[in-house]
């Protein structure tokens, strides 16, 4: 699968990442080549494994902890929060921490990932040495971003995760959630670049697709503004909101038509008339119910 692209490239070292890599790091990380074709992704699944043996994870979140601490303002690419952190990344691939705390129970929805995932645990912490995981393949994912009824799920498989057992997740294909314990437990995940733009969201208990999510933040934060410009009225910036209604993301075009509709009728009237035509069939649908809704309304 070809990767999904989207803006420029990250650079390699974007404001000294790489300060405070460990030997085995900078190995791991001479191995990768800086263009790495998202098929080769898991030929790194035995780079990663040598990473989980050594003391390289701890020796990085020791790093990170230093720089926080020395600079308050400083926060480790991705963000932290209270069950994960960042730790590495380079152009093609970033390395996280996450921590799994004791009794979590399942959760009632499943997301599929927008990247090749390895999943392991490292040798050298207190928390337990593996880690269950329960996994999905998803049965037909494919064009990712058109939700159908009954694309569901297969039936889930139950594995096991150390630092010589790793798990891999393929973009748009599986699933994969963390099997409740009374442990503490840690899972290092080594991430590709983008693969796809969407991820599915799945009831976890009928394995149906129940909505299509956006793998980037910018069009999320778009979407969100949308709608609160919609809830306020502000008939200003209808004008900007008729130029998000040819939203590469067609989700967002369809939300940028509803609310320019509601700003400015006449302008919103003409966006739902192309968006009768709009290349995606979700968007269609979409613009033929409302456009009858309407019709029946006079």
């Amino acid at each position: 699968m070809k990767p999904h692209s989207r803006g420029p490239a990250y650079p390699v070292d974007p404001l000294g990442l790489q300060e405070g890599w460990t030997e085995d790091l900078k190995r791991f990380a001479a191995l990768v080549p800086q263009k790495l074709e998202l098929e080769e992704f898991f030929s790194l699944e035995e780079p990663f494994r040598e990473l989980l043996r050594s003391e390289v994870l701890r020796d990085l979140a020791k790093n990170a902890l230093t720089r926080m601490v020395a600079a308050p303002d400083h926060t480790p690419y991705g963000g932290f929060s209270s069950t994960g952190l960042s730790l590495a990344r380079c152009e093609s691939w970033t390395m996280t921490l996450r921590f799994l705390r004791p009794g979590a129970e399942f959760p009632k929805t499943l997301q599929s990932t927008s990247e090749h995932c390895l999943l392991g645990v490292p040798a050298h912490t207190r928390a337990a040495s593996c880690v269950e995981m329960r996994t999905w393949r998803q049965i037909a994912p494919h064009p990712v971003d058109v939700l159908r009824p009954g694309a569901g799920l297969a039936s889930p498989e139950d594995v096991l995760v150390d630092s010589e057992h790793l798990l891999r997740v393929r973009a748009a294909e599986d699933l994969v959630c963390y099997v409740p314990s009374s442990q503490l437990r840690v899972v290092a995940v080594l991430t590709s670049s983008t693969v796809v733009p969407f991820q599915w969201q799945y009831d976890i208990e009928s394995g149906e697709p129940t909505r299509i999510i956006a793998a980037y933040p910018d069009s999320s934060r778009i979407d969100v503004a949308l709608r609160l410009l919609h809830t306020v009225a502000d008939e200003s910036s209808a004008a900007v909101v008729a130029d998000l209604t040819k939203h590469p993301d067609h989700y967002v075009r369809w939300t940028a038509v509803r609310v320019l509709f509601a700003l400015d009728k006449a302008a919103g009237t003409e966006a739902l008339s192309e968006a009768l035509l709009d290349p995606h069939p979700h968007v269609r649908a979409a613009a033929k119910d409302a456009t009858e809704s309407l019709v029946g309304a006079a």
